[in-house]
């Protein structure tokens, strides 16, 4: 009788007790696992304050950066997507499948499909391929003359596949017929950057100017001068705004629904750096510049505002040319030949350094795959199947 009264088991040991006993466990496993045993598993495990407490005791220093963010976070989420990144680039790198392949023109966009199972490249060369990265990695098709200019940047939606020019074209393609041409659109200038969803497309040119097309219907359907030089990056911010980076060093905040600019422009780097990359993920822009800052803008409901500049330490002002971040890592590709892999802390954690062949020009990630398109080569480490080749 007695020893059945002070038995002790997991499911009625103190909370706290429970708590850090999951804390030597991996977020993925207590999350996906743990958490169902048993109703009070799923009780403890579900709360928010047990996630945050857990964060802050692993990672202390994303909370000042969790304060950019001005909606309340998914605790769990949060947790788990900072833990599963750590683990996956801090010790099972090594296990990844790694792809390389040489080129002899310099790749200037990159861009994942298909689950990450192949990547579409677009180069110097005028030419736009596509790589398939699945069983038998290989170069599955190769458009030649895609455009009579540099290929400098590249958009996907559910169905297409756009390329920009500095012919002044963009091109929009369909993976179904097997990468066929279905239309191009004429602008004023060399095209350096598009974004795109479901009715949209938008270009930024080589000129203080923005254009936007319905691809379903001919000609533009607006267009706005919102800088003082030509443009370097866009960026959409939900259903709402449209964000654009300039030579001029500042950003511009369009309203997509009164197609009016919201603020006045914001400066992003006061010295003689230049925005060259934009990319924005749960509420907050991050941008890179020609002398290895990264500028943080929050946004609340349409303010945006300028959060801190991270300076990248390297060898030299080397050029930011491409930034992906999500909840659990910053990815960075630099004209260095690195792209180096962060926590999204404040200050910044470096969690790996991925030494590239080229200059990189070009990266593109999910859950399955890390494209990277560079001066001499495409790289790419391949999540999905996890061992080596």
């Amino acid at each position: 009788m007695m020893e059945e009264e002070f038995r002790v088991s997991l499911d009625t040991i103190p909370t706290e007790v429970f708590l850090y006993i999951c804390s030597f466990i991996d977020a993925k496993q207590v999350a996906d696992c743990l958490r169902y045993v048993c109703t009070r598993f799923y009780e403890v495990l579900s709360s928010e304050s047990a996630w945050k407490c857990r964060l802050k005791e692993t990672c202390p220093n994303m909370l000042p950066a969790v304060d950019y963010i001005d909606d309340e976070p998914d605790w769990l989420e949060l947790c788990y997507q900072i833990e599963s990144e750590l683990q996956l680039w801090k010790r099972e790198r090594d296990k990844m499948r790694y792809c390389y392949w040489g080129v002899d023109s310099c790749i200037d966009a990159v861009k994942l499909i298909d689950g990450g199972k192949r990547v579409v490249s677009g180069s110097r060369n005028r030419e736009l391929k596509v790589w398939s990265i699945d069983a038998a990695p290989k170069c599955e098709k190769s458009i030649l003359s895609a455009h009579t200019g540099w290929i400098w940047d590249l958009a996907v939606d559910n169905k297409n596949i756009y390329s920009c020019s500095w012919d002044s074209y963009i091109k929009r393609w369909d993976p179904d017929c097997n990468f066929a041409e279905v239309d191009s659109y004429k602008c004023s200038a060399a095209v350096l950057s598009i974004v795109c969803r479901d009715g949209l497309l938008v270009g930024g040119l080589f000129k203080p100017e923005v254009v936007a097309f319905d691809p379903r219907q001919n000609g533009p359907i607006f267009s706005y001068t919102p800088h003082r030089r030509s443009i370097t990056g866009l960026a959409l911010v939900g259903e709402n705004y449209l964000v654009s980076v300039s030579e001029d060093k500042s950003i511009a905040v369009w309203d997509l629904r009164t197609r009016e600019k919201v603020t006045e422009n914001i400066e992003v780097s006061c010295d003689n750096s230049i925005p060259i990359s934009i990319f924005y993920n749960n509420n907050l822009l991050y941008i890179g510049d020609t002398r290895a800052n990264m500028h943080i803008i929050s946004n609340n409901n349409g303010v945006f505002e300028k959060k801190v500049t991270c300076h990248l330490e390297s060898e030299g002002q080397n050029r930011l040319t491409s930034i992906w971040h999500g909840l659990g890592c910053i990815i960075v590709g630099s004209t260095d030949k690195s792209v180096k892999i962060f926590q999204p802390t404040q200050p910044l954690n470096l969690i790996c350094e991925l030494n590239v062949k080229g200059e990189v020009t070009s990266i593109d990630y999910d859950s399955s795959a890390l494209a990277v398109g560079s001066s001499t080569s495409l790289e790419v480490w391949d999540i999905k199947n996890n061992f080596l080749i």
